[in-house]
């Protein structure tokens, strides 16, 4: 059956060796693809259609790429600092350089220096409270949860519903899984990729009104009663509904 194009296409460089290409990002009424094969990685032959479909537009978007040796790793972990390099591609942050990365364990010569202090400016990952961030640690289940339903705006919901870790278990569950369950077990790469895909096209909850915390209210930027869709596909990647 033929798709009907909700959204139009965007241009995204792509860093490939010395030289740039632009590939498109298409987003669908049945799922958000790449026009064409973006990546070849050497280890990803079993994995299913979909699951490589999502990894091409993680790729192509820059969100989530491969090592030096063309290896996705889709059964490895994901390190906290790893995490961070992540959420600021999500947020299509800037390019900032630090001084410091603001936590004891984190030197300054640490690759994701830069990132581990971005993403700590932003509210997305705050350490372990004792002045170190962990970043060669693996990511658990809950800390995913946590950073993308942060990333998405819910951590309030997630505070009302109980707060770390069931209040982002729930959330995640409800709003970007859309399932009663979560992946079993350590998180792997393929997992997060999945996860990230889901995340993308999650309606952002954003605060209306302010003042002190207990008076603040939300929205769920939905597309519903005639307010626009709003996502971090529309947000950061300049994909627009039609």
């Amino acid at each position: 059956m033929k798709k009907r194009l909700l959204a139009g296409m965007v241009a995204i460089a792509l860093l490939s060796g010395t030289a740039f290409a632009t590939e498109k990002v298409i987003w669908t009424e049945e799922t958000l693809e790449t026009s064409e094969t973006v990546v070849s990685y050497t280890d990803t032959q079993q994995l299913s259609q979909e699951e490589n479909a999502i990894l091409q537009v993680l790729y192509a978007l820059g969100v989530m790429q491969g090592d030096e040796d063309a290896a996705f790793r889709p059964d490895d972990g994901v390190t906290r600092a790893e995490m961070a390099k992540i959420l600021v591609m999500m947020q299509k942050l800037p390019v900032a350089e630090f001084p410091e990365s603001g936590f004891d364990d984190v030197v300054n010569t640490h690759w994701a220096k830069n990132a581990i202090a971005m993403v700590k400016s932003q509210g997305l990952m705050l350490g372990n409270g004792d002045g170190t961030f962990a970043p060669e640690r693996t990511l658990s289940k809950e800390e995913l949860c946590k950073v993308i339903t942060v990333l998405l705006g819910y951590g309030p919901m997630a505070e009302i519903n109980g707060g770390y870790p069931d209040g982002y278990l729930t959330v995640v569950k409800r709003f970007v899984l859309k399932m009663d369950t979560i992946f079993p077990g350590q998180v792997t790469r393929l997992e997060v990729a999945k996860m990230l895909y889901q995340a993308l096209q999650t309606p952002l909850m954003e605060q209306t009104t302010f003042g002190s915390p207990e008076n603040a209210t939300y929205k769920i930027c939905d597309g519903l009663d005639g307010e626009p869709l709003v996502t971090l596909l529309h947000r950061n990647f300049l994909i627009e509904r039609n």
